[in-house]
């Protein structure tokens, strides 16, 4: 999917289409984020192949939101031209 999207050259604010992958994506960082925090106090689980599965998760689910997007908004910083103050 990635192939067919165009390079990202600026942050991108989600939208313009159904959120569902967009909230996906928010589910699974969260889980990524709580996946580490129990890693570092249980050795025992393989921590980088749990992380690395949870963060590729996300990468797809980002690619999924931009591939059924009906376009992209690029985030503008407050006080830039295009920005709201």
């Amino acid at each position: 999917m990635d192939a067919h999207l165009p390079p990202l050259t600026e942050f991108t604010l989600p939208g313009g289409g159904p959120a569902h992958a967009h909230l996906a994506r928010t589910i699974v960082r969260r889980a990524e984020r709580d996946w580490w925090r129990a890693a570092a106090d249980a050795p025992a689980l393989d921590a980088i192949a749990g992380g690395q599965w949870l963060n590729g998760l996300s990468d797809y689910l980002f690619v999924l939101a931009r591939t059924v997007a009906d376009g992209e908004t690029l985030w503008q910083p407050l006080g830039s031209p295009g920005g709201t103050a």
